[in-house]
């Protein structure tokens, strides 16, 4: 383009020194330029073959061989660029052309964490859901605790940033205790209810939540947090039986990155504590409850983009290698796995279910969510029968503040969901659920295996988890042990297969464990059952 120009611009009749001037080059790039055309027309534009000895390995190589790892001879974990070109006989300069013009980085390392959460799916949506679409007239606040922040305090004074210089701090400091940071982020505006307490245990959870509650009087409130075991205490959960009106929403395991507050934490470091400097603790807490203050006057909303079904690809390694077919640069990942159809895997009613037979299931399209018993069950709903053991309960309308209610008022979660239990949007239409209260063990497994049969193994795992949360704690093992299965078939049949296999083998473990107490277990073969878990099966 460039020496097309110059020809141009010597052709309208400008002088070598006006156009060098007009094209931002040299007089001798003009004349230079400009008696090639002349010589040779269009043709003396091109570059003429360079001299030096041609190339005598190509990029394609040197990438092949960054990719391998080095020898075992060598002792080291990755290549750097003198050691590949001694390896190739070429210059280092060479090598490192070829990473910079790809983009490859052998002494960087990246990490990840990849959730095994058997509820990962259901987490994910329902924490993304609140965000994307919160209930009407209701608080989503999202809640947790920054532990272990440290009033730090450097040997030497801090100095100060100059033109040309940043601030400098020595590297040594003296540690002058720790706080932790309770902080409750409200999505809709950005606003930041906190407490700071010496430990972060139940009791300060406890007293967080009470604060929460009194900051929004006579308001549904539905709080994200994490799986933190604190937050799951049976003091907390005792509390929340007295206040339906705050709901907790859990994220996944190792998937706290759900938790919007994670964001603010991350601002607060930054902007607040990280290059501060604390005498004490007391001086610490005032400076992180002014920086609050400071950004409850400011404040702004936290806006949620992401769906549920653009992260999920992301969340497991499974499905990275069942959905990324993308490339990188140009070159294509190794290995790709085909993406499977957009469809669900349900099994057949009365058939064995096992992880490697789902490609002869009962296929149901992604929008259809009804089990193929779904109509018989309704009729017995409609047309009770006594001894029935599935007792359903009528979801309230799915509007106000009554989305999370029961008929008899108490908090639900009631965000439908589909045949394998993942959650829907409020007001799309669901699978009915199931009921809460534990049944008699008899009737839990014919329930449980009548659910299994019709498509719903979520559904049934609930109905199993029921029972072994209301039951005795030597039962325990036996129902945590179905359930498990139940949550294994239904990672199956959402395509999971590792989770699957790993839910099978835990069930196996706590199911062989019930069987060595000699126990009753309600007429349940537990030998062919463990056995069949150890296969990755699901029979019971």
């Amino acid at each position: 383009m460039e020496r097309a120009r110059i020809v141009l611009t010597v052709a309208g009749g400008a002088g070598t020194s006006e156009a060098a001037r007009q094209v931002g080059v040299s007089r001798p790039t003009v004349i230079k330029w400009r008696d090639r055309f002349a010589a040779q027309g269009i043709a003396g534009l091109n570059d003429e073959p360079r001299v030096g000895r041609p190339k005598t390995i190509d990029d394609a190589a040197i990438l092949a061989a960054t990719l391998e790892p080095p020898p075992e001879q060598l002792a080291v974990t990755h290549w750097s660029t003198r050691l590949l070109a001694r390896q190739l006989k070429i210059g280092d300069a060479t090598v490192a052309r070829a990473w910079r013009k790809y983009g490859v980085k052998p002494w960087r390392r990246e990490t990840f964490k990849f959730s095994t959460d058997p509820e990962l799916e259901a987490k994910v949506r329902d924490v993304v859901g609140l965000y994307l679409n919160p209930p009407t007239k209701a608080i989503v606040l999202c809640v947790d605790e920054k532990s272990q922040i440290q009033a730090l305090n450097r040997t030497a004074p801090i100095m100060p940033v100059r033109p040309g210089l940043p601030e400098k701090a020595t590297h040594d400091y003296k540690r002058n205790g720790t706080t932790t940071l309770f902080a409750a982020l409200e999505i809709a505006t950005g606003k930041v209810v906190d407490q700071c307490y010496d430990r972060h245990g139940k009791a300060e959870f406890g007293d967080f939540l009470r604060k929460i509650a009194k900051a929004y009087p006579h308001q549904e409130l539905h709080v994200v947090v994490d799986n933190y075991h604190t937050h799951k205490h049976a003091d907390i959960q005792a509390w929340l039986a007295k206040n339906p009106r705050v709901t907790l929403h859990f994220t996944p395991t190792s998937g706290s990155w759900l938790n919007l507050v994670e964001v603010f934490f991350g601002i607060i470091t930054r902007q607040a504590i990280r290059r501060g400097s604390f005498d004490s603790v007391p001086q610490l807490v005032t400076a992180i409850r002014a920086f609050i203050t400071g950004w409850n006057d400011r404040c702004h909303p936290f806006t949620w983009t992401k769906t549920a079904d653009e992260i999920l690809p992301h969340t497991t390694l499974n499905e990275i290698q069942t959905h990324d077919t993308s490339s990188t640069n140009g070159w294509p990942i190794k290995h790709k796995v085909p993406a499977p159809p957009d469809v669900r895997l349900l099994p057949r009613p009365g058939t064995r279910i096992k992880a490697s037979d789902y490609a002869h299931a009962v296929f149901v399209p992604s929008g259809g969510v009804q089990s193929p018993r779904q109509p018989r069950q309704a009729a017995k709903r409609d047309n009770p029968t006594p001894g029935r053991s599935v007792r359903l309960w009528e979801a309230s309308p799915m509007t106000g503040s009554g989305r999370d209610r029961d008929p008899e008022g108490r908090a639900r979660q009631a965000r439908p969901r589909d045949a394998l239990g993942r959650p829907l949007p409020y007001g799309a239409e669901g699978v009915e659920p199931v009921s809460e209260d534990p049944l008699p063990p008899e009737d839990t497994l014919t329930a449980a295996r009548e659910l299994v049969e019709a498509g719903r193994p979520f559904a049934a795992h609930e109905v199993l988890e029921a029972r072994w949360k209301a039951g005795p704690a030597e039962e325990r093992d036996l129902w945590q042990g179905l359930a498990q299965i139940c949550v294994a078939i239904t990672h199956a049949a959402r395509g999971n297969r590792v989770g699957a296999d790993r839910l099978f083998d835990r069930a196996a473990v706590k199911l062989a464990a019930f069987a060595a107490t000699g126990r009753r277990a309600y007429g349940l073969d537990l030998d062919a059952v463990v056995d069949e878990a150890r296969r990755h099966e699901g029979k019971f």
